[in-house]
Formats: structure tokens, sequence, C-alpha cells
């Protein structure tokens, strides 16, 4: 760094940093409300901090629909998928979402091979969720009238 160049950091406070992890669970189901009409905020919640188990909680009606766990990271930490997906946006097809394929390789902690995992837009994944979803229940009343 050049002379009277410095790097600003922002310590935040635990309060903030679950205010934080807190509105991005908000948000997330809220989305999930939204896109799907026959949820309510009631079926899916977001977790209080320091409680132990997924970040939306599910009532039976949401689990059954959606068979989902979700957990909401709000960190610092995630920089470099960031930045592949931003590497992603700047190849060709920019009506194309991207969808990161990531390999660390290794073990659990259960000694199992540690799987791929697949990275996109939230926004895009619940659509695509919520659309299946409709798109299934569609397919069974088609094939209710088809067999009366």
């Amino acid at each position: 760094m050049g002379s009277g160049q410095a790097i600003l950091t922002i310590k935040m406070s635990m309060q903030e940093r679950q205010e934080k992890g807190q509105r991005l669970q908000r948000d997330t189901a809220k989305k999930i409300v939204e896109l799907n009409p026959d949820l309510t905020p009631e079926d899916v919640k977001s977790c209080p901090p320091y409680k132990h188990g997924a970040d939306i909680i599910f009532s039976d009606k949401a689990k059954k629909k959606l068979k989902i766990k979700l957990e909401c990271k709000n960190t610092g930490r995630n920089k470099g998928v960031y930045s592949q997906y931003e590497y992603g946006t700047k190849h060709d097809g920019d009506e194309e979402l991207i969808l990161i394929i990531t390999d660390e390789g290794g073990k659990t902690a259960e000694g199992d091979d540690r799987r791929p995992l697949a990275i996109m837009d939230r926004d895009y994944y619940l659509e695509l969720l919520a659309t299946n979803e409709r798109y299934k229940s569609w397919i069974k009343k088609q094939m209710k009238i088809n067999h009366s």
C-alpha cells in the first residue's frame, strides 16, 4: 500500500452478526412463502439464534412439499464461492444462470467421502423448487382426470 492508504476494517459485535444472519433467514423464509402460495408464514419460519437444527423451520406441510433442510450462512468466509460465481458470469450467454459444482474431496467427520456440492442463486433455486412442485401437482391432477 502506498503512503496514506489504509485498510478499513469494521469489527462487528456478536449482536450485529446475529442480526445479519437472522435477516438472511427471514428473507429466505419470506421468499419461500412468496413462491409457494399454499404455504403461510406459519409454515416457514426463521429459527431463533442459538437454537440447534435447521435455520429455517418448516411445518409438516412444508416439509412434505419441499423435502429440504436449509442452512443460511451470512459470512465473509464464502468470498471464494462468490468470486467463482462472478467468474462464471463473464462467460458467453447472458440468459444462462450460473451453477457452480465444487468438490473439496476428503472425508466427512463420519469418514464418508465428501460429495460434490452445487451452488446457485438462491432465488432461482427456490423458484425452480416451487415450479417443480406446481408441475408435479398438475401432473397428479391430470392423471386423476384421465383415469376418471
